[in-house]
């Protein structure tokens, strides 16, 4: 999520969201225009056999860039049929 805290962009200013998996390869690329009250929101997920690790979100505003390393997992102990959760030891 972006907020537009200081000054408003220009009307339909590109917004760029790219996402890259743990070996830097590409996952998804989102584009918006126009925010919702001043936020811009990016909603995405990975396909189930996705690689599990640290992801590199990167948003774009103009000559700006900002990234965010996000930890995705899927908890396989699901997909073998274990109704149980993990616990930590």
């Amino acid at each position: 999520m972006l907020a537009e805290n200081l000054a408003p962009l220009p009307a339909h200013h590109p917004v760029v969201f790219e996402l890259t998996d743990p070996q830097s390869k590409f996952v998804t690329k989102i584009i918006e225009t126009k925010s919702a009250t001043g936020f811009y929101n990016f909603r995405t997920a990975t396909a189930a056999e996705a690689p599990t690790g640290n992801y590199l979100a990167t948003v774009s505003v103009g000559g700006a860039k900002f990234t965010k390393t996000i930890k995705i997992w899927l908890q396989k102990w699901q997909l073998n049929g274990c109704t149980e959760p993990l616990l930590p030891i």
